[in-house]
């Protein structure tokens, strides 16, 4: 078992939710080392509150980016050919955990509260993997690698705010008294309860909606947005443009669903890298401009390319872990 199922496993104790196999299974843990017992003290300390620890620990940064960069290395060769399960984590107890060091797991990095009531910064890493937490209000967010959140460890005012980069998908829990705020990139998105992503990058913010509706405002200027639908506020133009329909896989990278009706091929392709985090090349040049029409659910990059090639008449290599060539065929 990795790190972060026994940090999870130290998450259930803490909030009494722990079975009594995995009581076996962590206590199994603690007696294997002093390291781990002390982790597990150090994060009870900081959940319980007892205020004998001091808000920073010595941690050893050095080592720390030498594991660290190991670690990327290590999910760089892995294979990334099915949509990866996203890992979960507790807020809370990222929270709790982050008061007392600075945390570097498995491909996230949680930042100290620095005083004052100072949001926790999530930062995520790791390539290939997506990263579900649940807030203090029982949100669920997924974040891309590459993604940046800014949160509470508890939401207090009128409002429940958080900022963030990159992209993040949210579920977010109903609460009519006190709307979730989103500040992204030098934009606004203000719902009640819904689901939607919001992708923020220098120059601009996109919105898509799954369920319910959102307000997307920047500088003045304002839409609102309905299942179905996608904003863009353009950073550089102050501009958010007239609303549009999501595309068919706007939110692939979440729902792990392809759908192609009538698409060229090339494009297709493109779709199914982002997905798997791999790349492809077509052969023959005239298979660019063929025709897709076809469902993807869950299913892994193998079956996906075996069912192309059998549509075209062609064939797959598997050049390593990352790399495909689809050789042959015609658009019949």
């Amino acid at each position: 078992m990795n790190e972060d199922f026994y940090l999870n496993l130290l998450s259930q104790k803490l909030s009494g939710e722990l079975g009594q196999a995995e009581s076996v299974q962590l206590e199994a843990w603690l007696s294997a080392s002093d390291e781990n017992r002390e982790t597990a003290r150090l994060v009870e300390k900081a959940w319980q509150g007892t205020g004998d620890l001091p808000l920073t620990a010595t941690v050893d940064l050095d080592a720390e980016f030498a594991r660290l960069q190991k670690r990327i290395e290590r999910e760089k060769s892995a294979s990334n050919t099915t949509p990866a399960t996203p890992r979960v984590l507790n807020f809370r107890w990222l929270a709790a955990a982050a008061a007392v060091l600075v945390l570097v797991i498995g491909g996230y990095l949680i930042r100290p509260y620095l005083g004052g009531g100072e949001p926790l910064l999530i930062e995520h890493f790791a390539a290939g993997e997506e990263l579900e937490i649940q807030l203090a209000d029982h949100s669920d967010l997924h974040l891309q690698p590459g993604s940046k959140l800014w949160a509470p460890e508890s939401f207090t005012g009128r409002e429940r705010k958080v900022s963030m980069s990159g992209e993040i998908f949210f579920d977010i829990s109903k609460d009519e008294s006190k709307p979730f705020v989103i500040e992204a990139a030098g934009a606004e998105v203000r719902v009640l309860g819904t689901s939607f992503s919001v992708a923020a990058s220098e120059t601009e913010v996109q919105v898509r909606v799954l369920s319910g509706r959102v307000k997307l405002s920047a500088r003045g200027r304002e839409t609102e947005l309905t299942a179905g639908e996608k904003g863009v506020f353009l950073r550089t133009e102050n501009q958010i443009l007239p609303k549009t329909a999501l595309e068919a896989n706007g939110l692939s990278w979440h729902t792990k669903k392809l759908t192609f009706d009538d698409t060229n091929l090339s494009q297709a392709m493109l779709e199914i890298e982002k997905l798997y985090h791999i790349h492809t090349k077509i052969e023959a040049k005239e298979l660019n401009n063929c025709k897709l029409s076809s469902v993807f659910d869950h299913q892994e990059v193998n079956e996906v390319l075996e069912i192309i090639a059998t549509v075209y008449g062609a064939e797959v290599e598997q050049v390593d872990d990352h790399n495909y060539i689809l050789k042959g065929g015609s658009c019949q």
